[in-house]
């Protein structure tokens, strides 16, 4: 539903043109799905006003989960790793990886912020009730801990576009 201030814009984004430059472009767990990466943020660095904002979200490949999802495939156990190295996954960022391109691409980082999403978001493999079970008791551990130490599984950066 769109607002008298806000408008939504859908399609395909590569050819999208815009006469009208926009405040912000927010795209969440986006960019990871994206083949050419640095084409996409030329894209939205040009779709952008001066010093207008891009909020971009996406996993962190620096997480606890992704962390212990490696050292579990190294003991032969590769469910987890699957998961989140999933074939439709063409970029993983770390949080210093995500701001070197952000910054290449002509943005000023101004906050980043790793964080969780809700357990009651967590999709499982299809294993059955006790091992959805397992996996979540997993990840409901693994969530508090990854807060505790800032490794979350997702990473927002909120960006400015600098002047070129």
């Amino acid at each position: 539903q769109e607002s008298r201030e806000i408008h939504f814009t859908k399609g395909d984004f590569f050819r999208y043109e815009s006469s009208v430059p926009f405040d912000a472009v927010v795209n969440l767990t986006v960019i990871e799905h994206i083949e050419d990466v640095r084409t996409f943020l030329q894209k939205i660095h040009g779709l952008l006003q001066e010093h207008g904002v891009l909020v971009t979200t996406t996993n962190n490949n620096d997480c606890l989960l992704y962390r212990i999802a490696r050292v579990l495939k190294k003991i032969g156990l590769s469910t987890a790793y699957d998961r989140v190295y999933s074939s439709h996954h063409a970029q993983h960022f770390t949080n210093q990886s995500l701001r070197r391109l952000l910054e290449f691409s002509g943005f000023e980082v101004l906050l980043m912020k790793n964080h969780n999403y809700p357990l009651k978001a967590v999709d499982t493999p299809p294993a059955g009730l006790l091992m959805s079970w397992l996996y979540r008791l997993a990840v409901a551990v693994i969530f508090p801990i990854s807060s505790l130490t800032n490794s979350g599984f997702l990473q927002t950066f909120v960006c400015r576009k600098k002047a070129i």
